[in-house]
């Protein structure tokens, strides 16, 4: 196959953008590289397809420890009463509201509250231990089922039919 000069730079480039967004649209476009040529390389080029498995590895890493990240230390959500942000009071040292000229001093920074996902949490627990996590369907079939009788019963149901009666618009 013959190269164009700069390609190796650009998939390069491209390989390094996606192990951080694993985004192809993303690492395309932070790399000057269109979706297509990428694709091209990809089906094309067996060295850049390799090292593209190996930057999604990598990019499924970084996925997995962000995930991680957010359902056991979880993320800050700002505090929002009709529209806008709430910001706290400041305090003395004593436990005090803090107040200049009778007005009640705030923090420059809005009130936080930190959020955990018990989804993205489920999710881990259920790829790091499926066998005791997964989803399980339990059903309990009650009666008898004689399948085989009753193929010998519809069966016979259609021998006694007329040709009338077997045509698809017969009643």
């Amino acid at each position: 196959m013959i190269t164009v000069p700069g390609t190796l730079a650009r998939q390069k480039a491209v390989l390094s953008a996606f192990r951080t967004t694993a985004s192809v649209t993303r690492a395309c476009a932070a790399a000057e590289t269109s979706r297509r040529q990428h694709y091209t390389w990809l089906a094309e080029d067996p060295d850049y397809a390799a090292l593209f498995e190996l930057a999604k590895e990598e990019a499924a890493q970084q996925l997995e420890d962000e995930a991680v990240r957010r359902s056991y230390q979880g993320t800050l959500k700002p505090v929002v009463f009709q529209g806008q942000f709430t910001y706290p009071p400041l305090f003395t040292k004593a436990g005090a509201v803090r107040k200049r000229k009778g007005k009640i001093l705030y923090s420059k920074e809005p009130l936080c509250i930190r959020e955990h996902s018990d989804a993205l949490l489920m999710f881990l627990l259920k790829g790091w231990r499926p066998r005791k996590y997964r989803d399980r369907i339990e059903h309990e079939v009650t009666g008898t089922l004689n399948i085989v009788e009753r193929l010998r019963e519809g069966r016979k149901r259609i021998a006694n039919r007329t040709d009338e009666q077997l045509e698809p618009n017969a009643g």
